[in-house]
Parts: structure tokens; C-alpha cells; sequence
């Protein structure tokens, strides 16, 4: 399926936090308490983002060990683990990861080219990643919706 590029301005994105297998998968390293029934209702939401090519950008979790030592949470989302990956169902055919690296450049137009940008982050704020804050900051979005893991800090830092 080629689906249907967005060019100008978007009317909403969709912002999907941390939608990985550490966090969504029961052996995963730090499962989410409510899986029974948030999988049913994230499998919803992204079967409709697909069915109408809703652009959307996702965050993921990439850490190093040395990061997740000094904190309390179990060790999890470790770069290149099979636990950092996202879960298979929140991906779009049309997808782009942007690397976390020491440049901005990051077109504006890349919903003409793709439905999902996934851009990494190392701690609990996306827009710590300056490519995903220049991203966010410039597109010409009318409106916002935020889902996903990470409600009590990465939804709250994102949407403040």
C-alpha cells in the first residue's frame, strides 16, 4: 500500500510515546501494570491511523546501561535490544527513524514521504532531542493527540 503522502500543512498529528516491547510485551523488562487493556485499545488506534494515513511521529526509549545505573527502574529500552524495538502493530508501512545525532537538519516535509517518524530519545522528554523538538516546533500543525507509555512523566513533559 503506497498511501497517500501529506503535503502543506497538517490538520493533526499523532504523537505515540514509547510504544516498545519492553514496556508492552509481559517478559519485557518494565511492563506496563494495565497491558490487558491497553494493547486491545492501542491496537484500535493504530489500525485507524493506518486505515486513514494519519501522519504520525513515535518516540523511542534508547538508553545505555551507564544511563539506567544510577536511576530506579529496571534496566530497559537498551540501544539495538530486541526490547527497544516497537511492537510490530504500532509500526506504519511507510516509516522513517531519525537518528538522535549532533545536526538539526531535519526537512519539514517529511510527511510527504512517509506516515511515521520515529525519533529516539535518551531520557523521558522528547523534545530533548533536537531534531525532534526542531521537527515539532516547526510543522504546521493544527492539533496534537498524545497516547502511548510513559503517562505520569513523557506524555505530561510533552504536552506541558
Amino acid at each position: 500500500m503506497v498511501g497517500h503522502p501529506v503535503k502543506g500543512p497538517v490538520e493533526c498529528v499523532l504523537l505515540d510515546l514509547n510504544t516498545q516491547r519492553d514496556f508492552l510485551e509481559r517478559c519485557g523488562a518494565y511492563p506496563v501494570a494495565n497491558l490487558d487493556t491497553l494493547l486491545p485499545t492501542l491496537r484500535r488506534l493504530l489500525a485507524w491511523i493506518k486505515r486513514n494515513h494519519a501522519p504520525i511521529v513515535s518516540s523511542m526509549d534508547a538508553h545505555r546501561t551507564s544511563e539506567l545505573n544510577a536511576s530506579d527502574e529496571p534496566v530497559h529500552c537498551l540501544d539495538h535490544s530486541n526490547g527497544q524495538r516497537k511492537v510490530d502493530f504500532t509500526m506504519c508501512h511507510r516509516f522513517v527513524s531519525v537518528e538522535f545525532d549532533n545536526t538539526l537538519c531535519v526537512p519539514v516535509d517529511m510527511f510527504a514521504r512517509y506516515q511515521q517518524l520515529i525519533f529516539r530519545k535518551r531520557d523521558d522528554d522528547l523534545l530533548d532531542n533536537p531534531k525532534a523538538d526542531r521537527f515539532l516546533t516547526q510543522l504546521p500543525a493544527k492539533e496534537f493527540i498524545i497516547f502511548g507509555n510513559g503517562l505520569e512523566r513523557s506524555v505530561k513533559m510533552l504536552a506541558l
